[in-house]
């Protein structure tokens, strides 16, 4: 998976349900703060504005409460808005998926443009992914 680490955490039992999963809500915390790191990695702030437009969360598998949880976000050259990005949240232990996010802004095609060669020449390949990966 390419990206850059915007979080590592792990799953407290207070943010479980009654069968031990990770409750939906603090699925949408870690991925907004891996969000904000992100862009304050990258200088977005100022650019993009303090949230996104659209974010669309897919889940795939349960975390239960006491793992590690490690969140990967990467921009998406191709992705279904004009500036997208990744957060893959994963479990650490086991590795496996766990939740993707994507993150939408509607900005000037010049601006993503600018964006995106900003961050390529950056931080290289790593922070950006093929949305066909997800």
């Amino acid at each position: 998976m390419n990206g850059i680490e915007t979080l590592a955490t792990s799953v407290d039992t207070w943010e479980c349900d009654e069968n031990a999963h990770m409750n939906v809500r603090f699925y949408w915390t870690k991925f907004a703060d891996a969000e904000r790191r992100f862009r304050r990695l990258l200088g977005l702030d100022a650019i993009v504005g303090a949230a996104w437009t659209t974010r669309h969360v897919r889940y795939h598998r349960e975390l239960r409460g006491g793992v590690a949880v490690a969140v990967r976000s990467s921009l998406v050259p191709d992705g279904p808005f004009p500036l997208t990005i990744l957060h893959e949240l994963h479990e650490v232990g086991r590795g496996f998926l766990s939740a993707t996010a994507l993150d939408g802004w509607d900005l000037a095609p010049a601006t993503v443009a600018a964006i995106r060669a900003d961050v390529a020449a950056r931080l290289g390949a790593a922070a950006l992914a093929p949305l066909t990966e997800v």
